[in-house]
């Protein structure tokens, strides 16, 4: 693991990682409300007019929550660019552990 210090990033890889952060938590809630649906709670998805409930309201919850939370994340990107590169030039960047390949 090597430590690198991100000081700028550019805005491209700024909804890159938003969009990857959007699409982990969008899972993470997916699979809860798949898990709630099997066991019989009050689940349910619309579409427009368009409603499922109980077990294939998870099935389309698991489908559907990726989906709007990357879409979220990302719309939030545009508003949330120019004051993370704020933050980063006061607090002189941030520290990562990565992996490089």
């Amino acid at each position: 693991m090597e430590e690198i210090r991100i000081r700028k990033i550019t805005f491209g890889s700024f909804v890159k990682l938003l969009l990857t952060a959007g699409l982990a938590f969008g899972v993470f809630v997916g699979v809860i409300i798949l898990i709630i649906g099997l066991c019989g709670g009050n689940v349910s998805a619309n579409i427009g007019d368009f409603r499922v409930e109980g077990v294939w309201g998870g099935i389309l919850g698991l489908f559907l929550a990726p989906v709007l939370a990357a879409i979220s994340y990302t719309l939030s990107a545009a508003l949330l660019y120019w004051p993370f590169r704020l933050v980063l030039k006061l607090i002189r960047g941030i520290k990562l552990k990565v992996k490089v390949s």
